[in-house]
């Protein structure tokens, strides 16, 4: 089981670790609180369609039983405060590449949560030794996530016009990809 600490700008500790089936109430407590704060997800303060506690608890089972996919949630002092997800497809054809996303919630930002778990992502998918790539979206107005995944290299690789449309306004979306190796 995947399990790393940090120290987080303010001084706090940062324990990221992958989900477990008793999570499952946190973890759909984090996404709706989270929905409700940026519109920059694919979903809002609804929550995602048809999650429920059980959905959720076979969904955290199922990515442990996984070596090649995790949910990895971020707790400071106690408290979920981001979550992460790392997917790496099992078909041989596209084994290569990972797709990760991250959820931070609006108080943990600017104390390097969404850095230390960027860190821990990547760590993660390095030590599978299968990835080449690692892909992710985001809406291309968010500049403060794309300045993020800057830092750590990811550079952009496509944009999808109009993909979301969030209060009126449609957004588009960018692919941004890393090359590991």
């Amino acid at each position: 089981m995947y399990k790393r600490e940090f120290i987080l700008k303010n001084g706090e500790l940062l324990l990221v670790r992958e989900g477990i089936e008793s999570d499952a109430e946190a973890a759909i407590a984090h996404l709706n609180t989270v929905g409700g704060e940026s519109d920059f997800l694919t979903f809002g303060a609804e929550g995602l369609p048809g999650l429920t506690l059980e959905s959720e608890r076979e969904f955290l089972a199922a990515r442990l039983r996984s070596e090649f996919s995790a949910l990895l949630l971020c707790f400071v002092g106690g408290e979920l405060a981001c979550i992460c997800n790392v997917d790496v497809p099992l078909n041989p054809r596209t084994h290569h590449n990972a797709n990760i996303g991250i959820s931070v919630k609006k108080r943990f930002w600017g104390i390097g949560v969404g850095t230390c778990a960027m860190e821990a992502m990547l760590d993660f998918i390095k030590n599978l030794g299968c990835v080449k790539y690692v892909r992710l979206d985001v809406y291309a107005d968010n500049a403060r996530a794309i300045r993020l995944y800057e830092r750590f290299g990811f550079r952009k690789a496509g944009t999808l016009s109009e993909k979301f449309f969030v209060n009126g306004v449609y957004h588009d979306e960018i692919t941004m990809e890393l090359k590991l190796v």
